[in-house]
């Protein structure tokens, strides 16, 4: 055997070990990728409250404004609580003028209960929006339980 094919084929074992090197490192980063892209949750539930951060608010807004904790869970337990939305049956509403919020309620199902359909929500909220907050951003309408609503016609 010559010189130049001992070193052709020793070129050819150490390229063989370094494609088998590459491959290696190529197959343990994809599993860190894969493990921590579909095993982590973007799930609040842990948490025990988040502050509101935004530089100004509405001086009007009742609801959740910067710097406010909103608090979502309760504490001392190991399981945190998670919300359900109430389920109120159509027009099992339509002879009330009022409603206590209850834990749970929506103004959507709030609507489906008193004007058999949830697309009416808006009619609840303008009759009641001294009583009703909102972000600080005005996207989402917050109702607290205890709050009396005044369900128009």
């Amino acid at each position: 055997m010559t010189n130049l094919s001992m070193l052709k084929q020793m070129l050819s074992q150490n390229r063989s070990k370094l494609n088998n090197v590459l491959i290696g490192i190529l197959i343990i980063v994809g599993g860190f990728w894969v493990y921590n892209n579909f095993t982590k949750t973007e799930d609040l539930a842990g948490k025990e409250e988040v502050k509101i951060e935004q530089s100004e608010t509405d001086s009007q807004s009742q609801g959740v404004v910067a710097g406010d904790k909103i608090e979502l869970g309760i504490g001392g337990g190991t399981e945190p609580t998670s919300w359900v939305a109430n389920d109120i049956s159509k027009d099992s509403l339509t002879n009330q003028d009022s409603y206590t919020v209850q834990s749970g309620d929506t103004l959507w199902e709030i609507a489906e209960g008193r004007y058999g359909s949830g697309f009416e929500w808006h009619k609840i909220l303008d009759a009641n929006k001294d009583k009703v907050g909102f972000l600080p951003d005005g996207t989402q309408a917050l109702i607290k339980v205890g709050d009396v609503l005044n369900l128009p016609k």
